[in-house]
């Protein structure tokens, strides 16, 4: 099997980081959607058809600043 075959049949979601994704896992789980998760790591489709979510990129800019001025800060 390739590297770029799908292994499953279905939907599979693929977490950009800060994109909405934290939220996205959380609906699939409470919901128990039959949709396979992908981490940040992204070495091949996990199935057929993929969701992604895409937000403004200013917006994803000043949100991922905002999270590394709180988790990695720099005196």
């Amino acid at each position: 099997m390739s590297a770029h075959q799908p292994i499953a049949k279905g939907l599979s979601f693929v977490h950009i980081p800060k994109n909405a994704g934290t939220s996205i896992k959380q609906a699939i789980a409470d919901n128990r959607l039959p949709i396979l998760v992908s981490g940040h790591p992204y070495p091949r489709k996990l199935s057929e058809e993929e969701i992604v979510v895409l937000r403004c990129p200013i917006a994803r800019f000043i949100s991922a600043f905002n999270y590394g001025c709180k988790y990695w800060p720099s005196p």
